[in-house]
């Protein structure tokens, strides 16, 4: 229990000054006399009454005041200045053009084209002609950190990409820096990389494939139109005129009062009309636009099998695959021009009892021809490369097929093409 002063109305307090104020106490004439004749042993001078009682007063005031609101804290010290005057000027200059001030810490973003890709910033505020001033600098985007610009005032950036970028700077008058000022850099990128032209130019290239695509399409047609009229022209004009050649030489050669030379040689003309007239239908066939598929070079294979092996073998014809693929007017010819040589060499040479065809579409994207007989065979080593083997070869080989021709005394003969289509 904390020992308070307690003194009558005429007893003086021997402790004065010294003595604790009782916290549950208000203000009392005692706490104002003790204070008073504190005073007094202070100033041994006598004060005049009113100052005394203004003292007493004020020290009664003060105690109240103490007493209610309960101990006081000191007033904290005055914080010292922590930075630096932060800077005021920013200007910007780009190659061609005059330097002009920003204003910075607004949000209003400078804006250049793509080409504008070098600038230079000039800074500057209150503490600059300070020798222990210095500047930092960064341009979000490019540098990674502040970079330390030291006693300049200046920095120049060049080869820009087209992009959005900050330019910040500060000073510091000793240790201290300022808070930085920045402004919004925007670099338009090119035309020709904004979206929309980019789509425009892929809108324009759909159209010019598109365009290019119905041009062929419609030349396909014409073209096609055109093989048509010319298979019917050499079918109906040429193919008749031959076809009335043989017969009226059959006929006149079937006269008694001819010698036997003219009949020979009307029988002669017969024959080359016939095989004229043969040729001439292989002419119109390829240029019939109407058999450009597998399915219809099969049949025309079939047809020079009858033609060729009537007689001599019977033969089997198998077609399997995708036979409705598209095949080149070209490359049709070639195959069948294949096809009935090696059914011509089956047919001469081969004295075979059967003879087998396949052909066959792979996936619409590979033609394949196997031709096998049963006949005496050869051997490959001892037979040369003549008109035949080389003719087919040279037909597979124009179109970058391959040809392989296997064949074994007493087993048989086997050819087998195989070509890309498309």
């Amino acid at each position: 229990m904390s020992e308070v002063c307690r003194i009558g109305r005429n007893a003086p307090c021997a402790r004065r000054a010294t003595c604790p104020p009782d916290p549950r106490a208000g203000p009392s004439y005692p706490l104002v006399i003790c204070a008073a004749l504190a005073a007094l042993v202070v100033d041994p001078k006598p004060a005049p009454a009113a100052v005394i009682q203004g003292q007493a007063a004020r020290t009664a005031s003060a105690a109240s005041v103490q007493a209610r609101a309960g101990p006081t804290e000191s007033p904290p010290a005055l914080a010292a200045t922590t930075s630096s005057p932060a800077l005021t000027a920013l200007t910007i200059q780009i190659p061609a053009h005059p330097e002009r001030p920003l204003q910075p810490n607004v949000g209003e973003s400078i804006s250049l084209r793509h080409f504008e890709s070098s600038v230079a910033f000039r800074f500057g505020g209150a503490g600059q002609a300070s020798e222990a001033s210095r500047s930092q600098y960064r341009l979000t985007g490019v540098d990674g950190a502040w970079v330390d610009g030291g006693r300049e005032w200046r920095v120049r950036y060049a080869g820009l990409q087209p992009g959005r970028y900050v330019f910040e700077v500060r000073q510091a008058v000793g240790d201290a820096w300022s808070a930085p000022i920045s402004v919004p850099l925007d670099i338009r990128g090119p035309y020709w990389r904004a979206w929309w032209f980019q789509g425009m130019g892929i809108a324009l290239l759909a159209l010019l494939l598109w365009v290019a695509r119905a041009r062929g399409a419609r030349r396909t047609v014409q073209m096609e139109r055109v093989r048509f009229q010319i298979a019917s022209r050499l079918h109906d004009d040429i193919g008749a005129s031959l076809s009335s050649i043989a017969m009226r030489t059959d006929m006149l050669s079937q006269r008694t009062d001819l010698e036997r030379g003219v009949r020979e040689r009307l029988g002669h003309i017969s024959a080359t009309a016939r095989r004229t007239a043969g040729r001439l239908r292989e002419m119109v066939w390829v240029f019939n636009a109407e058999h450009d598929t597998v399915q219809a070079l099969a049949a025309r294979i079939e047809e020079s099998a009858d033609e060729l092996l009537e007689g001599i073998c019977t033969y089997e014809l198998n077609a399997s695959g995708a036979l409705a693929t598209p095949i080149d007017m070209e490359l049709r010819h070639d195959v069948h021009l294949l096809a009935k040589e090696a059914l011509s060499n089956a047919a001469r040479h081969a004295e075979a009892k059967h003879l087998r065809v396949d052909v066959d579409c792979v996936g619409g994207r590979e033609l394949k021809l196997r031709i096998a007989d049963d006949g005496r065979g050869f051997a490959p080593a001892a037979v040369s490369r003549g008109n035949g083997l080389g003719l087919m070869t040279r037909h597979a080989q124009r179109h970058h097929g391959a040809l392989h021709v296997e064949s074994e005394p007493g087993v048989g003969t086997r050819v087998a093409l195989s070509v890309p289509l498309g």
